[in-house]
């Protein structure tokens, strides 16, 4: 068996250590400790006003929405409020 063949196999026949593979997932203490910095650091990224950015941004496309509707309603009202008279 090559050196090669032999790197393959123990690849390939060993789980990642948060692949469950059927059974419980095997999570080390490092990869915990990996996913807690990651959380924080997107956290950090966030800054303090990023909730508020998301209240509003559902907002505007709310109301965004409902201008639209409102235009249209009111164009086709006009619409036929002129085909009507002339």
């Amino acid at each position: 068996m090559s050196a090669l063949d032999s790197i393959a196999k123990s690849v390939l026949t060993r789980p990642s250590s948060t692949e469950a593979c059927g059974g419980p997932a095997h999570t080390m203490p490092h990869d915990l400790d990996a996913l807690g910095a990651h959380a924080e650091h997107c956290e950090s990224v966030r800054g303090r006003f990023f909730d508020l950015r998301c209240h509003l941004d559902a907002a505007r496309s709310f109301v965004a929405s409902k201008v639209v509707s409102t235009f249209l309603l009111t164009a086709v009202l006009v619409a036929v409020v002129f085909w009507l008279v002339g």
